[in-house]
């Protein structure tokens, strides 16, 4: 599920949904603890783009992961959010907090 190319640079692969299993989850969130100075920059790289499908969790997600890495003063940075999420996100209202994200 979570893959780590290099420090502060992950790739999730499979499904995040409703239906995902809860140590998954865990592991996701798990990138919300990652401390500043284990990064090679101010920057936490997260690519979606190996996903085979998402939903609002992963929405619910990113928004979690932008709000502990902003507190620590990291940017959460994203890569491959489909169309369909980008869109979802402005149906809840919460696309100015993705796109200032998007690589």
């Amino acid at each position: 599920m979570l893959e780590t190319l290099e420090a502060g640079h992950y790739k999730l692969h499979g499904q995040v949904n409703m239906q995902m299993d809860t140590a998954a989850l865990r592991e996701l969130l798990a990138l919300s603890n990652v401390q500043p100075q284990q990064l090679p920059t101010q920057r936490l790289h997260l690519d979606v783009s190996a996903l085979e499908s998402a939903d609002s969790v992963l929405l619910a997600i990113i928004l979690e992961l932008a709000r502990a890495m902003k507190a620590q003063g990291v940017t959460l940075q994203l890569s491959g959010l489909s169309e369909a999420l980008v869109g979802l996100s402005n149906v809840y209202g919460i696309n100015s907090l993705i796109e200032h994200s998007l690589a």
